[in-house]
């Protein structure tokens, strides 16, 4: 039975992280015909993408785990809110560093469909999903007052934030 409750979370997760990422690859290299754009390929850059992707993902992961006591998960959210760690400084540090991976590979190919398609592409999904479906379930689950603005985000709407670009502290989300 526990091997069975297991086995949804596994899936999904094995979806996500070798699926996906397999998924995006295969796509850039049979499109890389039709995207006759400038290849930028530079190793270190995209190496240095790459390791700060990764390490966003891993400490997002890290502090949904400990401090909302659940998985990094759509399917199987936390039940606690996560404001605490990197989720301090941004809302959404998976998906930031999910997308320096994608961009930071692409540049580190050599891969102009990687960066030109692939790379926004897999953003533009990432913020559909925040905007179209995990904004609404935080609120939902959470309620409006306990969202945080973290530390580097977007000004509210009607505001311009500060001249460094980092948005003014507020409880409204």
């Amino acid at each position: 039975m526990k091997a069975a409750r297991a086995l949804g979370p596994g899936a999904y997760g094995a979806f996500f992280t070798i699926g996906v990422p397999a998924g995006l690859i295969v796509w850039a290299r049979v499109s890389a015909a039709n995207v006759p754009l400038p290849v930028i390929e530079l190793p270190w850059l995209g190496a240095l993408l790459l390791a700060g992707g990764v390490s966003l993902i891993v400490a997002g992961m890290r502090d949904l785990r400990r401090h909302g006591r659940g998985l990094p998960m759509n399917a199987y959210p936390p039940p606690e809110y996560v404001r605490l760690g990197v989720y301090g400084w941004t809302p959404h540090p998976i998906y930031v560093g999910f997308g320096m991976v994608v961009a930071g590979v692409a540049i580190g190919a050599g891969s102009a469909s990687g960066l030109w398609l692939v790379a926004p592409a897999t953003v533009l999904g990432m913020v559909a999903l925040v905007l179209g479906y995990e904004r609404h379930d935080l609120r939902a689950r959470f309620g409006p007052s306990t969202i945080h603005r973290p530390r580097l985000s977007l000004p509210e709407p009607g505001r311009s934030g500060r001249r460094s670009g980092i948005a003014r502290r507020s409880t409204h989300w």
